[in-house]
């Protein structure tokens, strides 16, 4: 938490209009402003889904031969995943890098820059709005990661301000006897 930290959010419906006619046509024949699992298996194999990036246009060209980033609703296989509530990003290669793609296209995404000193702030706003562990992480897995985070001692250089209580229970709200 001594780090600034980096959000990118990326406009998925912009981004789909980069992708291959072929993903494009099934996604439209469904009604869809993502792809699903099912929808991608539409395309074939893993050979034929290879293959689309001959097809997926170039940024300035318009030509084909260019990677592509497709997002996927991924299916419901647990609580976790249906609590998150997010898309599952996927390049069209395996060597493709999302950061060099998103580069090409500067208007489709923006970086938000958490600085280091609110990140503990912003936790205190988000565990009252009960967006925790214990919520995005449906396990036992995420409850544990919450309580150590609740009873943890509070941070000596973090130190809490004077003039009004905090009623949020995250590290530097939190005093212990």
């Amino acid at each position: 938490m001594d780090t600034d930290g980096v959000v990118w959010c990326v406009n998925f419906v912009e981004a789909n209009k980069r992708l291959p006619l072929k993903l494009k046509r099934i996604m439209q024949r469904e009604g869809s402003e993502t792809l699903t699992i099912d929808m991608l298996n539409a395309v074939g194999d893993m050979k034929q889904f290879d293959a689309l990036r001959a097809a997926a246009p170039k940024p300035r060209s318009g030509e084909g031969g260019k990677d592509f980033l497709v997002f996927i609703e991924p299916p419901a296989i647990d609580r976790r995943i249906l609590n998150q509530w997010a898309l599952f990003s996927l390049m069209s290669s395996p060597t493709a890098d999302v950061g060099e793609w998103l580069s090409e296209y500067p208007d489709l995404c923006r970086r938000v820059v958490i600085p280091a000193g609110l990140k503990w702030e912003i936790r205190d706003h988000l565990d009252q709005a009960n967006v925790n562990e214990r919520v995005l992480f449906p396990d036992l897995d995420g409850l544990s990661r919450w309580l150590t985070r609740y009873y943890l001692p509070s941070a000596p250089s973090t130190p809490s301000p004077p003039s009004k209580p905090s009623t949020s229970r995250s590290r530097r709200a939190v005093s212990r006897p």
